[in-house]
C-alpha cells in the first residue's frame, strides 16, 4: 500500500464512518495516541481573484480550525475559482457544511 498516498488522501470512511489515521513513531505506545485529529480539503467559493494569496488561506484555515495546507497548483493552471485549503479538525466537534463570511467592502 503506497502510505504517503493513503495519508495524504483522508478523510477516509468505511461503511460511512470516518477513519482516522497516525503515523506511528519510534517507540511511540498506539494506545496512548490520542485518534482525535483529521484533515480535510475544505472549498472557499466566491473570493475576489486578489484574495487568492497564501496569507489569506491560512487566515481562513486557522479560522475555520488549524491551517495545514494551500492548494496552488489548480489555481495557478487557472482551472478552479474557488480556494482549496487542508484544514486539521478536532473530531469531537461537529462539522458545519457551509460557513458564511461577510467581508467589509473598501
Amino acid at each position: 500500500i503506497d502510505f504517503d498516498r493513503v495519508v495524504n488522501g483522508v478523510p477516509w470512511t468505511f461503511n460511512n464512518h470516518l477513519l482516522v489515521f497516525h503515523h506511528l513513531k519510534q517507540g511511540e505506545d498506539p494506545l496512548e495516541v490520542d485518534l482525535l485529529f483529521t484533515e480535510f480539503w475544505i472549498q472557499i467559493h466566491n473570493l475576489p481573484p486578489r484574495m487568492f494569496t497564501i496569507i489569506i488561506a491560512k487566515q481562513f484555515g486557522d479560522f475555520i480550525r488549524t491551517f495545514v495546507d494551500y492548494d496552488v497548483k489548480a489555481i495557478a493552471a487557472g482551472l478552479i475559482n474557488y480556494m482549496q485549503i487542508r484544514v486539521k479538525i478536532d473530531i469531537r466537534q461537529s462539522l458545519k457544511r457551509k460557513m458564511k463570511l461577510v467581508m467589509a467592502k473598501k
